[in-house]
């Protein structure tokens, strides 16, 4: 942004008049407000990224506690019958 600022501070428009010259500083003056919005907005989404991520690992951590526990109370089960069967 501190470039864009300096370059049309200090540029020398090839425009016909000093109006065109303004215009194009202007133009320039807004395109930076938009670019500083949309970063604004692209941090915000950036949050909200990060956020769902980490609720997605944490349901992802609790599925496989409970896929774990399953598995943990059939073998509890079936090892010990496994003995019992030979």
């Amino acid at each position: 942004m501190y470039r864009l600022k300096n370059a049309t501070d200090n540029a020398r428009f090839c425009c016909q008049s000093q109006l065109d010259n303004q215009n194009v500083k202007e133009a320039v003056r807004e395109a930076q407000i938009d670019l500083r919005a949309l970063r604004e907005e692209l941090y915000m989404h950036e949050k909200t990224v990060y956020t769902a991520k980490g609720q997605i690992i944490e349901q992802m951590s609790l599925a496989q506690g409970q896929r774990v526990l399953i598995l943990t109370a059939a073998a509890a089960l079936f090892i010990p019958m496994s003995f019992v069967a030979v």
